[in-house]
Order: structure tokens, then sequence, then C-alpha cells
């Protein structure tokens, strides 16, 4: 009982103290940069969801499988400690059709873009995403880019499947053997469990053609860029739909 009413509580403050940041910078402009975070997203020729979180900027760097643990464990803690940007206002183009949406409290957005015309192909597609507010100090874009995947035709199934200790080894369970693994290895190094890569290859490339999209809130897959780690395991098939 206790530990629900501590949970309220802290739920709480949290909520009083992102709803303070959140009039502070409209009154006065962040002088810290601002970092659009995307997902990959997905879709179909005439509709589209693309997903994304807009962050405080504070200096993610691109890591690389020569990372040492002290390394792995500062990036590990800036992705844990990300400040998000509450309720900002992001543009999100695509397929002629330019789409404003509001992020939530968490800073997360998911834009729902109904095309202007079919897209011509499956496969691929880059939407286009900029900040609209707030502004950043100095009156620099944000912007990126998000990966929206339409399956073709053929596809007659898709597969949606969990991460951590489903396709790689995190001991989730074990919070002290995760945070142990955390600082051995980052998205470069996690391997696969044995025989992953090919069961996800196999529904991609089989005759029904399907399509796997990867959903997670575990904080071991907080950070790590999915296509870029399903690429150096050879699971191409997998792609990242959603962060926490």
């Amino acid at each position: 009982m206790w530990r629900r009413r501590i949970g309220r509580v802290v739920g709480r403050a949290d909520e009083f103290i992102d709803e303070a940041r959140a009039r502070l910078r409209r009154l006065w402009p962040a002088s810290v940069p601002f970092l659009v975070q995307t997902y990959a997203s997905y879709g179909t020729r005439e509709r589209v969801f693309v997903h994304g979180r807009v962050l405080e900027d504070e200096g993610f760097a691109v890591q690389s499988p020569d990372d040492r643990s002290w390394r792995n464990l500062r990036e590990l803690y800036k992705r844990l400690e990300s400040d998000e940007v509450p309720y900002a206002r992001v543009r999100v183009r695509l397929g002629g059709v330019e789409h404003p949406i509001d992020a939530d409290r968490e800073g997360y957005f998911r834009a729902d873009l109904t095309l202007a015309g079919a897209l011509d192909r499956a496969g691929w597609h880059a939407a286009d995403v900029e900040l609209a507010a707030p502004v950043p100090r100095d009156g620099a874009r944000v912007t990126a880019v998000a990966p929206v995947l339409v399956p073709p035709p053929t596809a007659r199934f898709g597969v949606i499947s969990d991460l951590d200790d489903t396709v790689i080894w995190t001991n989730v369970t074990n919070k002290l053997l995760m945070l142990m693994l955390l600082l051995r290895s980052n998205a470069h190094t996690r391997k696969p469990f044995k025989g992953v890569a090919a069961f996800y290859r196999a529904l991609r490339n089989g005759a029904a053609g399907g399509r796997a999209i990867r959903s997670s809130m575990c904080p071991a897959a907080r950070g790590i860029c999915t296509r870029r780690w399903s690429s150096s395991c050879g699971c191409r098939a997998f792609r990242k739909a959603r962060c926490c």
C-alpha cells in the first residue's frame, strides 16, 4: 500500500515539474539545443503513422564497437536521464502533406497522415520532421528524418515483437545483471539469441513476405538505434516502432 502511495506522489511531482518547465519555455526560449528523435514508422501507400520524441540535446554520441565500459555508462546515463520537451509542436511532411502535431507530456508524438496521393511504391520512405515550437534561442532549425515502412501488397502477415530477452539477451528481470550487461556493451556489441536473425530473415523473405515491428518499454532498450543494431546482427527485417 505504501509503495503505491509513494508512486502516486512521485508521479504527481513529476507531472508538476513537467508542467512548470513547459510554462517556463513558453515565456523564455530555452538556452539548450533541442533534438527530434524519430523512430522507424509504418503505414500504407495512402496513410502513414510517424512516431518520435522531442528531447533536450545533451550531446548524445554515436557509439562504436570499441567503446569502453565508462563510455557505455556515460551514454547510458544520458539516455536514461534524457529531458523531454513536453507539449512540443512538430510538423511532419510526406507525400505532399504537411501535418502539425503536438507532443504529449513526455515529449512523444504520433502523426497520422492521410496522403494527398498514393505513394508510388512499397518499401522505405522518408518523412521530414521539423520542430515548430518551442524555438531555440539561437533560432536554428531543428529537423530530422523518419524512415517509414510501407509493406508490399504481397505481405500476408505482420509480426509485432518485443526485443529484450526475446531477440537480444538483456537480463531485464534482474536489474543488477542487466546493468552489468549494459556497462559491457552497446548497440554494436549486443548479440541476438542464436537463430533469431535467421528466423526474422525467413519471415521477411518467405513467400508471404512478412514484416516485423519491434515494440519495447524496457530501459535496456532506451536509446538503442535498432536499425543500426539490426544491420550489425544481420536481422534487417527488424525495425524500431517506438522507444521509451
